[in-house]
């Protein structure tokens, strides 16, 4: 298990729920009408109010029905930047398709650690996508993300999910280190995601990261590290980005 650096743990007190609860407070009927008719508009309206139901309780249903895991998984794969490029269609776009895809991005992944919902759905692709819509976003969405990702990391039941979300997390502790992380705090938790990656080569084989959603974060990790002082951090920042690419 990776050991997550002190520093990181109080910068992203590990909190289950703090990701959803973020996310939700900004979603409106609207975005959920959107998801809802996700899957060619089949059983939208029976869908509409559970969706709401979700929204504003936070409590994901037990079982989840198929239909329900079908329209978030779909609006999981939307582009709010290019909606007609994109295999969803016709939408959803602009910053309200940024706070949909994040809320269903945040169900897919808290579905992923309840065993009583019974969905299996893999989380890298979901990863991506998350974090590509937060990167729009205001501090605190970043911050939710960060607490949600040591809690998980903390929590591993699936050790060849790890380096995952290790990147993951290095991407949010990235992108918000400015007053908040020092550069070595930084450089050990990045030392501590090679480590990681290394151990899965090992024991599972390279890393399988879908290009088309990791490579922004790749980008935009090597944008960061251009900017750190520290020359043994800013390296290892960029090895991680390479991570992502050969992934």
């Amino acid at each position: 298990m990776v050991i997550l650096p002190p520093e990181l743990l109080a910068t992203f007190p590990p909190a289950k729920t703090a990701l959803l609860d973020r996310v939700r407070r900004d979603v409106d009927d609207d975005m959920l009408r959107v998801i809802s008719r996700a899957d060619y508009g089949n059983q939208a309206d029976e869908l509409f109010p559970q969706l709401v139901q979700f929204r504003d309780t936070g409590q994901l249903p037990e079982p989840m029905e198929f239909w329900l895991h079908e329209v978030l998984a779909l609006t999981r794969w939307s582009d709010p930047e290019r909606p007609g490029l994109s295999g969803f269609g016709y939408g959803p776009s602009g910053i309200s398709g940024h706070w949909t895809r994040l809320f269903v991005c945040a169900a897919l992944l808290r579905a992923d650690v309840e065993p009583a919902v019974d969905v299996e759905d893999g989380a890298t692709s979901t990863l991506a996508q998350l974090l590509v819509s937060a990167s729009v976003m205001e501090s605190s969405v970043n911050e939710a993300i960060g607490q949600f990702l040591t809690w998980r990391l903390m929590e591993v039941d699936r050790p060849w999910e790890e380096p995952v979300f290790a990147l993951a997390l290095l991407v949010v502790a990235v992108r918000l280190r400015v007053g908040r992380l020092s550069e070595q705090a930084v450089g050990i938790f990045a030392e501590r995601v090679l480590v990681s990656d290394a151990i899965h080569q090992v024991q599972y084989g390279p890393l399988r990261l879908w290009q088309e959603h990791w490579k922004p974060l790749s980008a935009e990790l090597r944008r960061e590290a251009a900017a750190i002082a520290d020359v043994v951090v800013r390296e290892d920042v960029f090895l991680c980005a390479g991570l992502i690419e050969v992934g």
